[in-house]
């Protein structure tokens, strides 16, 4: 199964407070309709002050100011990517026992995907073990006849030289060992299996590629005149075109660098994608 590229949407919300009022002088119709030494409620009038004479009367409306919301939109444009890629490679020359995964194959973390010359240096590892621990008791022989004057200080010396490096013996034994199995680091599943069993490894040689996209990464490209309005950590939603279903997302990151040629700024978003129903853009960017 090759996971193919997907286009998404992201739709940055922001909420910014607002105050909204109506309009706060309004004529009253019904002022119109009253006889003029009339007050709107029915009362006579007191005789009007000389300083206001020639001024339109209008009754003025009083509105309560509430707490709204603005939404300011951005759109960009992207590709999901995996949230988790890695390509396991051999780190011990030497030939292939086993291959244990095929495409497809889902891994759990610490699953051993492959071995490379293992029964070899499993044997090279038991050896060099099986020295030390005679080097261990030879030295701990002749450390007592030492006591007793009973060697010379040089062959009490060598048989501490031979223990030191019968355990350092040991020590690369198991580390050649650990090199040749090759664990999952994560959970994923298997996109590419590079080798097959019998093959001869070279330390490096990609053996198999796992993706986990249980947790998706859209890479949205932005604008220099939207970068300021996008923040860290602001949800999203993200439409899947493929899927006509809109996600919901995180901002990860607002990478600082614009892309030399389209002079735009990199969004990364995380979206969790639940029944693995989005895909990832192949190759991995």
């Amino acid at each position: 199964m090759k996971p193919h590229p997907i286009t998404a949407v992201v739709l940055a919300l922001f909420i910014l407070p607002a105050m909204a009022c109506q309009g706060c002088r309004e004529k009253s119709a019904e002022a119109a309709t009253l006889p003029p030494d009339t007050t709107p409620d029915g009362r006579k009038a007191e005789p009007a002050d000389d300083r206001h004479a020639g001024l339109d009367v209008c009754n003025v409306k009083v509105m309560t100011l509430t707490e709204g919301s603005l939404t300011e939109s951005v759109i960009a444009h992207g590709v999901t990517t995996a949230q988790h890629h890695i390509v396991y490679s051999a780190g011990m020359p030497g030939r292939i026992e086993t291959m244990a995964f095929e495409p497809g194959d889902d891994v759990r973390r610490g699953a051993i995907l492959a071995r490379v010359d293992f029964r070899a240096l499993k044997a090279q590892a038991r050896q060099a073990a099986g020295n030390a621990e005679l080097a261990s008791l030879t030295f701990s022989r002749l450390s007592k006849l030492k006591e007793g004057d009973l060697i010379t200080r040089q062959q009490f010396d060598e048989a501490r030289s031979t223990l030191i490096g019968a355990q350092a013996q040991v020590d690369i034994a198991q580390s050649n060992l650990s090199g040749s199995i090759v664990k999952a680091e994560q959970n994923g599943i298997v996109t590419q299996k590079y080798a097959d069993e019998g093959e001869y490894a070279t330390p490096g040689m990609p053996l198999y590629e796992v993706v986990d996209y249980r947790g998706i990464i859209v890479e949205a490209q932005l604008a220099e005149s939207q970068v300021a309005t996008v923040r860290r950590d602001a949800a999203v939603d993200v439409e899947i075109d493929a899927l006509n279903e809109t996600f919901r997302g995180t901002v990860e990151a607002v990478l600082p660098m614009a892309d030399p040629v389209s002079r735009t700024f990199t969004a990364r978003v995380r979206v969790d994608n639940p029944g693995l129903k989005i895909l990832v853009a192949w190759p991995p960017a």
